[in-house]
């Protein structure tokens, strides 16, 4: 029995075996290795507005219940607090540093 494909599906085919292999040795990216965890809990100890003030600033100036809640850690440290005030999502950033 003979099964005959069409030339699209096997070049299809051939060049998935040819991809695979390719993405399989990507190599790592070490350009952004998070920072030591002491580092981030002493930046977070340090920072001038803790994230209990700045959830209830956030929910004060959007007018709505917080429902989600970051740290960045950038220089300065950065909350993003995301915010539903009437069915609509607002995301606030607050400085931790004032």
């Amino acid at each position: 029995m003979i099964i005959s494909l069409p030339r699209t599906v096997l070049a299809m085919g051939l060049s998935g075996l040819f991809a695979a292999p390719a993405l399989a040795f990507t190599p790592p990216d070490y350009t952004s290795i998070p920072p030591e965890p002491a580092e981030v809990e002493a930046k977070i100890a340090a920072a001038a507005v803790t994230l209990e003030k700045a959830v209830a600033a956030a929910e004060a100036a959007a007018g709505g219940p917080a429902v989600e809640a970051r740290t960045r850690m950038g220089d300065p440290l950065v909350y993003e607090i995301r915010v539903t005030a009437k069915g609509v999502d607002t995301l606030v950033l607050v400085d931790g540093t004032t």
